[in-house]
């Protein structure tokens, strides 16, 4: 802008750049200067870079990075269509299930008690584990086997009056069967015979057993006497009939079998151990298809009522 300044006669005349009216003169300010001097600086520029050729008025687009415009609209496939709705909505259908169980399981009242729960189970399944194991170590150390069987092998010899056998109480099935030392036993003699005419007609015979240490000592003898079930023709006969597709099948035979209890109540003492067992039948007529020395355990006491839960 111009600023208006008065005019004085002693001044000097007004230069030609100078414009006057009446007593007063225009000035040019420093700021139409610079307006000036930006306008005139533009212009140049402009005519330089018109001047100036193609490839170099474009220098600073071309540094510009280009991206490539795709045209092509993407189409729908069947995942998006379809599945990513349908995994969504199952998921939103389990978070609301589960929501529920998650608040309630992670709260903070809920984590103690499941810790709690947990040790208590932990120690009740301990201690239950242990009492199982002290049970069976006790029962296997308290109380013996009930039962002890073992083969016994008569001696049917052209020349022999009676049946003799032997039996060697520390083998049996090559596994030695001592028996429990203040404990009570009874032994008997069961014998598998055939219901035949010879084992009718021998009637009343006699079953010897001797107990042996195992220097030969003579621990105990005892006899006891036994007899097959007495059966008459007629009856014989209509058993045979009763049973004669079974008998012809082999499902069953005309035989009984006889438990002689020969010793009851025998308690074993520690320095006197049994170790062989001598059996006699008094009539070397008997026919036997078996038999087998049985020892029961007699219990009494705490071992009966072990053996009585046990078993329940």
């Amino acid at each position: 802008m111009s600023r208006l300044e008065p005019y004085s006669d002693a001044e000097d005349s007004p230069t030609d750049n100078t414009e006057t009216s009446g007593n007063f003169h225009v000035v040019p300010t420093l700021a139409d200067d610079d307006d000036d001097d930006d306008d005139d600086l533009n212009g140049r520029q402009q005519m330089q870079q018109q001047n100036l050729p193609l490839e170099h008025q474009y220098t600073e687009v071309e540094d510009l990075p280009l991206t490539r415009i795709d045209d092509t609209v993407e189409e729908p496939t069947f995942t998006k269509t379809f599945i990513e709705p349908l995994i969504n909505l199952i998921l939103s259908i389990l978070k609301m299930m589960l929501l529920p169980f998650a608040k309630f399981f992670f709260a903070p009242t809920a984590q103690r008690t499941f810790i709690k729960t947990t040790a208590f189970v932990i120690a009740l399944a301990w201690i239950l584990v242990t009492s199982i194991i002290a049970y069976v170590l006790f029962y296997n150390r308290y109380v013996p086997p009930i039962t002890h069987i073992q083969q016994v092998y008569f001696d049917h010899g052209p020349s022999t009056p009676t049946l003799d056998a032997l039996v060697d109480m520390n083998r049996h099935k090559n596994k030695a069967i001592p028996l429990r030392h203040e404990q009570s036993y009874d032994l008997l003699l069961r014998l598998h015979v055939p219901t035949s005419d010879i084992n009718f007609e021998v009637g009343n015979f006699m079953v010897n057993i001797k107990l042996y240490t195992e220097n030969g000592t003579l621990i105990m003898d005892q006899a006891r006497p036994s007899i097959l079930r007495y059966q008459s023709n007629t009856q014989r006969v209509m058993r045979v009939f009763a049973k004669a597709l079974p008998l012809v099948l082999g499902f069953t035979e005309e035989s009984q079998h006889l438990d002689i209890t020969l010793i009851e109540d025998f308690t074993e003492i520690k320095s006197r151990a049994v170790k062989k067992v001598a059996l006699s039948i008094s009539d070397a007529r008997l026919q036997i298809y078996d038999s087998k020395l049985m020892v029961l355990a007699n219990f009494k006491g705490l071992r009966l009522v072990i053996e009585k839960v046990t078993k329940r």
